[in-house]
């Protein structure tokens, strides 16, 4: 486990306390959603993952050519722009095509709101959001 995934794990635990402390429907620190959650989002994780590592060895030699933009934070700026406008677009899309919101509605199924709602998604969504940045 790397340590981007520990400082995620402690930022969850961090926020589920928060929650706790200050709940805007009083339900506990860990509900049944909760767990459920997690459990979905270590599901789909390993998912994530199993993808990452099967299009792993394909080298990208970028869709996007950046000779122009020399300095690396210029490229960061642009990529991350690229990138949150995809997201943006992707998330549009669930909300108005009908066979794509069949998939997203998951997500919007909890009726119990903390730090883990976000881990609640369909295969679906998790591979669309996969597939942007690769």
């Amino acid at each position: 486990m790397g340590w981007l995934t520990v400082l995620q794990a402690g930022v969850l635990v961090v926020f589920l306390g928060i929650g706790a402390l200050h709940p805007r429907v009083p339900q506990g620190f860990v509900c049944r959603a909760t767990i459920l959650n997690i459990i979905t989002g270590g599901l789909l994780f390993a998912l994530r993952m199993g993808v990452v590592l099967l299009v792993g060895g394909v080298e990208s030699h970028g869709v996007i050519p950046m000779d122009w933009a020399a300095s690396p934070i210029l490229q960061f700026l642009v990529a991350f722009l690229v990138l949150d406008f995809a997201r943006y677009a992707v998330h549009y899309a669930d909300h108005r095509v009908s066979w794509l919101w069949f998939f997203h509605r998951v997500h919007h199924s909890s009726e119990n709101l903390d730090a883990t709602s976000g881990l609640r998604m369909h295969a679906v969504d998790l591979l669309q959001l996969t597939a942007i940045p690769i």
